[in-house]
């Protein structure tokens, strides 16, 4: 006793140590959804601190006596017997200070009667195996096996067969013949790790109701009564640490799932954001080249005014002609900008329209449409899309990045996309794409187009037209036949000055090319990182804040995986 003891307090050291770890963890990560279990683990403290009452469940299949059973262990009449199903819940009796739990039947066609049973099982200190010789078959045996072997409950189980007389012949042959038989089901398994009884308990209540002793010593019922004191006894405080170390590592599984990724479900958002990503890059990329292309048209055509104006720079006949020429350039120079500006407006428009497109295209796909079902839904509904094992509080963080990426282009994902693809039909996409975040940063963008040149470039013409002027009129258009040396140096040195004044007006023209091209590239830059740049920083903060938060989390399934395995030495502490 002495032994059992110091045993007991060991474990239960190391299991409240255990204990106030779980509490720990269950704090760190933050979760409303987590406290529950807060609860639990002091009431599992507080159960072993206060040294509930023993619970011993009667199990095994229908109409192998258990009711009966309790009834003669107990003496209440009031239990109902019978060969058929009899009982469907499970229910408490007491018994010398100990609740015995009576539970549904096993291995029958009633499926919720083995969900009663196994969790009676999960709450029960000790088990009691109920069966008889007759229904004893291989079903039976697998359950008793992945009892006692799989679950690990063969330490705190107890075997017992009933209706013992209901077969002829000598009850200690029939015994060793049972014996033999439950022993090669059991291989490579041996029956003595269980304590066995057989007995009838039937024949023990009519032995009692009608005073026959000797009826009611052939039952072997009393031999049942002082096996299961002697099984108790031997269990001891021990056997209440059990069911309690189980129920914490059921908690620890139960949490750690939360924490455990679902590989086909990341997969499929980690390539819907890809998809996404990809659709944008490709968008933003084919606005470029149309921008650049239509660029490089206007810019053709500025260089070509530049370069007629210096050719026609000697064919003026006068200044005025020449400033008139000038201020029809810069009236034409403003409509080519003007022409660029809405060709650019236009490709940006069109641009944005291909790219909403193309996200809806992807976030309206089937295997989102059931991402958001199975969030939406009050149950975890099975979708065409993924298989078991779903974690459903990634997928709560998932469906809300997407939310969020459909959220820029006025698109809504929600409880009515199971229904219709999108809140936002194809009859009203007009009228909410306009107006969706994108097109109004268009519109924002658009605000300061309109490349303000001619009052920037005015002035910097009229600055050289003097410099320009003498080159105007018919001084080298008129050819001389004779001319003397120090008018044939003039003549040179005014043809390089020529040369000079044409080589700076195509530069000048070139500059108007290049501050055009910076003005643009300052606007589509805007619009860049308003739209394409700004998704694409979305899905990229939302693929790198998932993958960390998949690091952390494999963090946690660790230390859920240390405690779990702490928790299943103290088992095995307590079958050895």
């Amino acid at each position: 006793m002495k032994s059992t003891e110091i045993k007991f307090t060991y474990i239960y050291s190391q299991f409240d140590s255990i204990i106030e770890k779980f509490k720990i963890l269950i704090k760190e990560c933050n979760q409303s959804k987590f406290k529950a279990y807060l609860d639990k683990l002091l009431k599992e403290s507080q159960s072993i601190r206060e040294n509930p009452v023993l619970k011993i469940a009667f199990i095994g299949q229908y109409s192998a006596g258990k009711s009966t059973i309790i009834s003669a262990l107990t003496g209440d009449k009031s239990i109902k017997i019978g060969s058929d199903i009899t009982t469907d819940q499970a229910t408490d009796y007491h018994w010398q200070g100990i609740k015995i739990v009576d539970t549904p039947g096993i291995g029958t066609e009633r499926q919720d009667h083995d969900v009663v049973t196994y969790e009676a099982i999960k709450q029960a200190d000790l088990l009691i195996f109920c069966t008889t010789h007759m229904l004893l078959d291989n079903h039976i045996i697998e359950h008793f096996k992945c009892l006692a072997y799989e679950k690990k409950y063969a330490h705190k189980m107890m075997l017992i067969f009933n209706k013992l007389s209901a077969e002829a012949g000598d009850d200690d042959q029939k015994i060793e013949n049972y014996c033999s038989s439950i022993a090669q089901s059991l291989y490579p398994h041996s029956l003595d790790d269980f304590p066995v009884c057989f007995f009838d308990a039937k024949d023990y209540l009519e032995g009692i109701n009608d005073n026959d002793e000797m009826l009611v010593e052939l039952s072997r019922f009393p031999d049942f009564i002082r096996m299961l004191n002697q099984f108790i006894k031997d269990k001891d405080k021990l056997a209440q640490l059990d069911t309690p170390i189980r129920r914490v590592l059921d908690y620890i599984v139960e949490v750690k799932q939360e924490f455990i990724s679902n590989p086909e479900q990341d997969k499929i958002f980690f390539d819907t954001l890809n998809r996404l990503s990809r659709r944008v890059r490709e968008n933003h990329q084919r606005l470029q080249i149309q921008v650049q292309n239509i660029f490089l048209d206007s810019n053709s055509k500025i260089h070509s005014l530049g370069s007629d104006l210096a050719n026609d720079l000697t064919k003026f006949k006068n200044e005025s002609e020449f400033k008139n020429r000038q201020e029809r350039i810069e009236v034409e120079l403003q409509e080519i900008w003007n022409d660029l500006e809405k060709k650019v407006q236009d490709l940006a428009i069109n641009s944005i329209d291909s790219l909403e497109k193309d996200i809806r295209e992807v976030l309206d796909s089937q295997v989102i449409v059931d991402f958001v079902a199975k969030l939406d839904s009050d149950t975890e509904l099975e979708t065409r899309s993924f298989s078991k094992g779903f974690n459903f509080s990634n997928l709560s963080k998932q469906v809300q990045a997407f939310r969020g990426i459909a959220t820029e282009i006025g698109m809504q994902l929600g409880k009515q996309s199971v229904r219709q693809s999108l809140i936002i039909g194809e009859s009203q996409s007009l009228i909410n794409t306009m107006g969706s975040p994108l097109h109004q940063n268009i519109l924002q963008a658009g605000k300061f187009v309109g490349f303000k040149f001619k009052p920037w470039q005015a002035v910097k013409l009229a600055n050289n037209v003097g410099k320009y002027a003498k080159f105007v009129g018919p001084i080298l258009a008129i050819v001389t036949l004779t001319l003397d040396v120090a008018e044939e140096m003039q003549q040179e040195q005014q043809a390089r000055e020529l040369k000079d004044a044409q080589s700076s007006i195509e530069k000048e023209f070139d500059n108007i090319a290049k501050a055009m091209k910076i003005q643009l590239n300052s606007q589509i830059k805007e619009l860049e990182d308003k739209t394409f740049n700004n998704i694409e920083m979305k899905i990229q903060f939302q693929r790198e804040k998932y993958q960390n938060q998949i690091e952390q989390d494999k963090l946690k399934v660790k230390e859920f995986e240390q405690l779990q395995k702490k928790l299943t030495i103290l088992i095995e502490n307590l079958i050895s």
